[in-house]
């Protein structure tokens, strides 16, 4: 064994031992996948930091958190310490993300996109926010309902403000 400490050679960056003063490196454990670790000399799992939310790892012994995945835009993850892209969810239909977003946007969420739809899943963009065509009002987040007969629709920017069918 060690004689002395100076003899003890520290785990590396990703990397932890399950005690201190590990006489071999050979004998470190790689950080689990979903984290990293900095940081050397570590002895314990508990040291290896989470992945953030809206990202994910498949590799275990990652050294920063640089070194964890980013879903892509139109994505979203809200798990922490994520190990797979199967973690990355798509948007849901009125919603969209940029690449790494821990949750998808709504149009509503934001005043120059209030009152206008998203109708397919995946958006990556405010961009994706659109208005409702003229003839139509703004129902919800996902769709635009036709006016009925003997009613016209506002607008572009009332129906973007959700304003109703005018009777002719």
């Amino acid at each position: 064994g060690a004689i002395s400490p100076e003899n003890c050679t520290a785990c590396g960056a990703g990397k932890y031992g399950l005690h201190a003063g590990a006489e071999n490196v050979s004998s470190c454990l790689r950080c689990p996948k979903g984290t990293f670790s900095p940081d050397t000399a570590q002895i314990d799992e508990t040291t290896c930091s989470p992945c953030r939310p809206g990202t994910y790892q498949p590799l275990p012994g990652q050294v920063s958190e640089q070194d964890c995945i980013e879903c892509n835009a139109g994505r979203y993850s809200a798990q922490s310490a994520a190990t797979n892209i199967s973690s990355c969810l798509l948007c849901h239909k009125g919603s969209y993300s940029l690449s790494g977003a821990s949750q998808c946007t709504t149009c509503s969420d934001h005043a120059d996109t209030r009152g206008k739809i998203i109708s397919f899943v995946g958006a990556t963009s405010p961009q994706n926010c659109t208005p409702c065509l003229p003839g139509y009002m703004f129902s919800n987040e996902t769709f635009c309902q036709e006016c009925p007969a003997g009613f016209h629709s506002a607008e572009e920017q009332e129906r973007s403000l959700g304003a109703g069918c005018i009777a002719c």
